[in-house]
């Protein structure tokens, strides 16, 4: 890896160095030298595919995590990326359509709320026993009955032996009815039973829940509840899961050029932003949004539109979207450079949905 703002004769190398992206004869643009994926903190630009890793490379990585099947029911480093960056989109769709969209056509009330939900007595049946008859009907019962139309989950074991579970839903639940629902589901299995054999009482305290206020919790909740990576006891079968609409999320990727490539400069040159390079990709962390909005209106607006289209996409809208990214479009955004920069300065309340930090 490079540290690109150390040495400013050594700026950018990697990034843009021909033997890392080397033109390609495949792509009409003499100038494309790669790809890029823009995020809400990050910039990453990609090689083109034939600078990818040699076939042996990647069967040694296969042959790799066949010898590590037995950790199969914790989580791991690849898992957990792929979580945090889902959970990003999500919430960029969402802060995009609370932020922008005023008409009350497109208005959907959806917020990121966190689901905590425990057992509250000692587990008497294995886990896929509770995922099957307690968990999974509980995800079904408040989708019909409380609108909640996408959600996220991890599993993991408590110091008492206990698997409970957090949850990202995208919509607020009454706490009492919340609980009551919960904890009708796990009398199923007797749970609610054995808790007042004990203490007198049907009514445990088997769930939390908190509304997400701003996007910066968002990335606090992931590393402290869904990809830690704490030793702990592994839990039978899946250890996550998600809607399977979230898993077609994906981050706003177009050809790189020599403008992208000349926008990216300007960044790092003006923040001094470390930058990091090896030989298939490179990284330009951007910590706030306010920098692309002032400084790039280019990204800015890219980053905008694709949260846009992924909000259409997920809740089912049909918005006017113009999704900036062909050749025609690129070409319109230079020449109105001036004018997007007064919007963005207008736009500026949406640097608070994307302040993520990855941990």
């Amino acid at each position: 890896m490079l540290n690109c703002s150390n040495d400013s004769n050594l700026s950018l190398i990697g990034l843009f160095n021909k033997s890392v992206f080397p033109k390609s004869p495949n792509f009409h643009t003499s100038d494309c030298i790669g790809y890029y994926s823009l995020q809400s903190d990050k910039i990453v630009i990609h090689s083109f595919p034939h600078t990818k890793r040699k076939n042996y490379e990647v069967h040694e990585n296969s042959i790799n995590n066949l010898k590590n099947a037995h950790q199969v029911g914790q989580m791991n480093n690849t898992i957990s990326k792929k979580i945090i960056k889902l959970i990003k989109l999500w919430q960029s769709a969402i802060d995009y359509n609370n932020t922008f969209e005023t008409s009350p056509k497109y208005q959907q009330n959806r917020r990121l709320v966190f689901l905590t939900l425990t057992l509250p007595s000692d587990q008497k049946h294995d886990d896929q026993r509770i995922k099957k008859d307690v968990f999974f009907r509980f995800i079904e019962y408040i989708q019909v009955h409380y609108g909640i139309k996408y959600y996220l989950w991890r599993a993991e074991r408590q110091k008492n032996g206990n698997i409970h579970f957090h949850m990202i839903v995208d919509k607020f639940l009454p706490y009492l009815s919340l609980r009551q629902t919960w904890n009708n589901h796990l009398e199923k299995l007797g749970y609610i039973s054995e808790f007042e054999k004990k203490h007198n009482s049907r009514n445990p305290n088997s769930t939390d829940i908190a509304m997400c206020p701003n996007s910066s919790v968002v990335a606090s909740y992931i590393a402290k509840y869904i990809v830690k990576h704490e030793a702990q006891e592994s839990i039978s079968g899946h250890t996550w899961g998600c809607s399977r609409e979230l898993l077609k999320l994906k981050p706003f990727t177009e050809v790189l050029d020599s403008y992208v490539i000349e926008n990216i400069k300007f960044l790092v040159d003006k923040y001094k932003i470390n930058c990091f390079a090896d030989e298939y990709f490179s990284i330009i962390p951007i910590n706030q949004i306010q920098d692309l909005c002032l400084d790039s209106p280019l990204f800015y607006e890219q980053l905008k539109q694709h949260s846009k289209q992924h909000f259409s996409n997920l809740y089912n809208m049909q918005p006017d979207l113009n999704i900036i990214g062909d050749s025609n479009r690129k070409a319109e955004i230079v020449k109105t450079d001036k004018d997007i920069w007064v919007q963005c300065k207008i736009d500026l309340s949406f640097e608070k949905a994307y302040k993520f930090v990855d941990k």
